[in-house]
C-alpha cells in the first residue's frame, strides 16, 4: 500500500476529531516523497509495459478473468492520474509521448531499464529534462463463487429457506515505474506498488451473481488512476486542500462578539477574526473561552501563512487555558513547519 495512502487516512483521522460547528479549508504543498535533482523541470511519459507476448497475455486474460484490452486502459489511466497528480504541482511540467513499447513479461518484475542512447533521444525529441516509464503493469481477478442460504419471511409471515449464490471478486493491479535522469546517467526513482479492490454480487443462480459483480474492467480503471496519481504525488510537491476546524460559539455574553469573528473567518477576513479573537484572548472573559480563542488565533495565523506564529498560539492555548484541541493541534502545525522546510529544499531553483 502506498505510503501516501496512509498520509491521507491520518489527515482524515484528524479531520474526524474536529467537533467544532465550522471549518474551512487550506490549499497545502505537500512535499514530495523524494528528492528529484534542480536540473529536472520538464518529464515526458511513455508506456513501456506493453506485453511482449500477445498471444501469452490473451491466454492469462482467459484464466484470471481479465477482459481484453483492461490493461491497456488501465496503463492509460495510470498516466492519467500522473498527469492529475503533476498539474497540482509548481515543481514539474509533464508532457506525454503517446509512446507505448513493448517491454513487459510474465515474471511481474520490472525488466531490464531502458538505454541511455533511447532516453536522450526521447528527451531530445520533446525537449525534457527527464522520461518517466511504466515499466511493469498487471491487472489480475479472481473471482470465487458460493451457494448460500438465509432465513426469510413470506407474506403470511411465515418463515422459509432462500438458496441463493454469492460471488466474491478480488481484484488487484500491480504496477512499476522508473525515472531516469539523462544528464547524470541515473536512474533516479524505481518503484513498485500493488493495489487491491473487492466487490460482491448475489443473485438466485450463479450466473445472475456473476451479472451482479460490479465492472472489473472499471474498477481496474479506478484503481490504475489512483496508483498513478499517487505515483505523481511520491514525486513532486503537489497542491492538497486541508481541513481546520474553529469555535464560532461560546457561552455566556461573549457569544455575539464570537459570532462576529466566525462570520469574517467564512469570508475569509482572517485578520478582521484574528484582531476579535486576540481582544478575547485579553479580556477578562473567563478561561474557556480565551483558550477556544487563543486556539481561533493558532487556524487564523496558520490560514495566513504564519506557521511559526500558529505554533506559538497552540501552545498559548493549551499551556496558559488548557484547550486539549491544541495540544493536538501542536503536532498537526509542527508537521506543516517541517513539511514546508522539506517543500523549500524541493523547489529550490524552481521560479
Amino acid at each position: 500500500m502506498h505510503q501516501n495512502l496512509f498520509y491521507l487516512l491520518g489527515l482524515i483521522a484528524i479531520i474526524g476529531t474536529a467537533c467544532s460547528s465550522s471549518s474551512t479549508r487550506i490549499d497545502v504543498l505537500q512535499p514530495a516523497e523524494i528528492f528529484i535533482p534542480e536540473n529536472i523541470e520538464t518529464i515526458v511519459t511513455i508506456d513501456r509495459s506493453r506485453p511482449a507476448k500477445g498471444y501469452l497475455s490473451f491466454l492469462e486474460g482467459v484464466v484470471t478473468g481479465e477482459q481484453i484490452g483492461q490493461d491497456k486502459e488501465g496503463r492509460r489511466s495510470a498516466l492519467d492520474g500522473l498527469t492529475e497528480a503533476l498539474t497540482r504541482t509548481p515543481r514539474f511540467r509533464v508532457i506525454h509521448s503517446g509512446y507505448e513499447k513493448t517491454g513487459a513479461n510474465a515474471s511481474l518484475r520490472l525488466i531490464d531499464p531502458m538505454n541511455w542512447y533511447e532516453i536522450k533521444a526521447l528527451c531530445e525529441e520533446f525537449n525534457a529534462d527527464a522520461v518517466l516509464a511504466i515499466e511493469m503493469y498487471d491487472s489480475d481477478i479472481a473471482i470465487e463463487t458460493s451457494e448460500k442460504e438465509r432465513k426469510k419471511k413470506n407474506k403470511d409471515g411465515e418463515q422459509y429457506i432462500e438458496t441463493y449464490f454469492e460471488d466474491k471478486m478480488d481484484l488487484s493491479v500491480k504496477m512499476g515505474w522508473r525515472l531516469y535522469d539523462p544528464t547524470n546517467r541515473l536512474i533516479i526513482d524505481e518503484y513498485t506498488t500493488r493495489d487491491d479492490d473487492n466487490g460482491n454480487g448475489e443473485g438466485k443462480t450463479k450466473e445472475a451473481a456473476s451479472n451482479n459483480l460490479p465492472d472489473a474492467f472499471q474498477m481496474a480503471r479506478d484503481i490504475s488512476f489512483v496508483a498513478g496519481r499517487l505515483y505523481g504525488e511520491r514525486i513532486a510537491p503537489t497542491w492538497v486542500s486541508v481541513s481546520r476546524s474553529y469555535y464560532d460559539t461560546v457561552k455566556g455574553d461573549e457569544q455575539s462578539t464570537m459570532e462576529k469573528a466566525a462570520r469574517m473567518a467564512e469570508t475569509k477576513d482572517w485578520r478582521g477574526a484574528a484582531k476579535i479573537w486576540n481582544e478575547v484572548v485579553s479580556s477578562s472573559y473567563d478561561e474557556e473561552t480565551r483558550g477556544k480563542a487563543a486556539y481561533n488565533m493558532a487556524i487564523a495565523n496558520e490560514c495566513l501563512g504564519k506557521l511559526q506564529n500558529a505554533r506559538d498560539w497552540a501552545q498559548k492555548a493549551y499551556v496558559d487555558f488548557g484547550n486539549k484541541k491544541a495540544k493536538s493541534y501542536i503536532q498537526t502545525i509542527e508537521n506543516r513547519i517541517y513539511e514546508q522546510q522539506v517543500v523549500e529544499e524541493q523547489m529550490r531553483g524552481v521560479n
